[in-house]
């Protein structure tokens, strides 16, 4: 199972990482001047979705997961409330701003159905009626 789990890391950091890199303006905005996170946007975004695949509903547990298991694939791991107010920040789901909408219709494109599906069930928990469902899972017509 191990390898397996760190297998699923190194893939979806590697894609995140190779998707930023291709498109910086997907990256959350970051003042010129100040501190570089520890925990760069790919490492979140696949803890995050990592969290989501393994079934972790809760924060904390998941990075008492991740600190006895997964430590040698990130070395920096956040408490949680950093890990929770990074989320939120790279998330943007609850109220978006026009850049948010901008954000969406460029990385739109780029989502296959079941990830378009996974983002889908991750905005309901926060917004169940936000505006980004319509677009993420059109209506069938049959």
């Amino acid at each position: 199972m191990t390898n397996d789990v760190d297998t699923l890391a190194t893939a979806l950091y590697a894609t995140t990482d190779d998707m930023l890199k291709e498109h910086p303006d997907l990256a959350p905005w970051r003042p010129s001047v100040g501190n570089t996170p520890r925990l760069s946007d790919a490492e979140l975004v696949a803890l995050a979705t990592m969290q989501a695949i393994l079934g972790y509903t809760s924060e904390a547990k998941w990075l008492r997961h991740t600190r006895a298991h997964l430590r040698h694939l990130f070395p920096y791991l956040p408490q949680q409330p950093g890990y929770n107010k990074r989320l939120r920040k790279v998330a943007k789901a609850k109220a978006t701003r026009e850049k948010d909408e901008i954000d969406f219709e460029a990385v739109l494109p780029l989502l296959d159905a079941p990830t378009r599906a996974w983002l889908a069930d991750a905005i309901k928990v926060i917004a169940p009626h936000h505006p980004w469902l319509r677009r993420l899972l059109p209506v069938s017509r049959t």
